[in-house]
This record gives C-alpha cells, structure tokens and sequence, in this order.
C-alpha cells in the first residue's frame, strides 16, 4: 500500500455510544461502516433490535454507571457519545468517562442553561 494512499483511509476508532434512540441509532449507523461501535441502551428489547440491525455490539445497561462503562471496555475507547433524551444522564455519563478514560466525549444536551455553566468552566462537566 503506498504512503499516499495510507493518508487518506480514515483510522477506525472505537466508539461507544450511550442512548439508543433515533439520535443514538442514527449516530450508531453512520459509524458503524467505518469504526468499532458498542451501543450501550438500557431497553432489552431495543437491544435485540439493533443487533441484528447494525453492525455494531449492543450491550444492555445503564450508560452513567460505572459498571456498565467498565463492561463495555471504556478504557479502551477513543469517543464516548452519550445521546439519550435526559441532559443529566448524558452529562453524568460523559464525568464518568472523564473520570476513568482518555476518550474524547460528547453529551447531547437540550437545556442551553447548562452551556452557559460549560461556557464558565470549561470542564464543569467533564466533557471535552
């Protein structure tokens, strides 16, 4: 493979993905082409669903505990999207991650009061 054409691959990440909604799963689909993605969704059934659905590894738990993030190999990850439809869960799921991972991370928030906080303290909640 020549030098050249090694630049422009895309580098596969290992990304989990917290929320399996429409958000999450769309998320979840688009990167599951080119990158490793684990979904982490508390609903059993909609755990079975995206299984066989996407190529990806659908895991169910709690995304904003640490014993789920530690199944699903956090320490191992490069991005961490935490996509549910509850801004506190997202930004507790996204401290957690800062607290035990290098990954870079990402909380779908709704509530612009908490931009502000962030704007403030630009790690007020952990995320990057």
């Amino acid at each position: 493979m020549s030098a050249r054409r090694r630049e422009t691959e895309a580098v596969a990440v290992r990304i989990i993905v917290v929320g399996a909604g429409q958000v999450g799963e769309s998320i979840a689909a688009d990167l599951a082409d080119d990158h490793e993605v684990v979904i982490v969704e508390r609903d059993p059934d909609r755990v079975e669903e995206l299984t066989y659905a996407l190529d990806v590894l659908a895991v169910q738990g709690d995304g904003a505990s640490l014993a789920t993030l530690e199944e699903v190999d956090v320490e191992r990850a490069d991005m961490v999207i935490a996509s549910t439809d509850v801004d506190e869960t997202n930004i507790v799921t996204c401290s957690t991650v800062a607290a035990v991972s290098d990954a870079f991370t990402v909380a779908r928030v709704k509530q612009t009061g908490y931009l502000e906080t962030w704007r403030r303290s630009q790690h007020a909640f952990g995320s990057s």
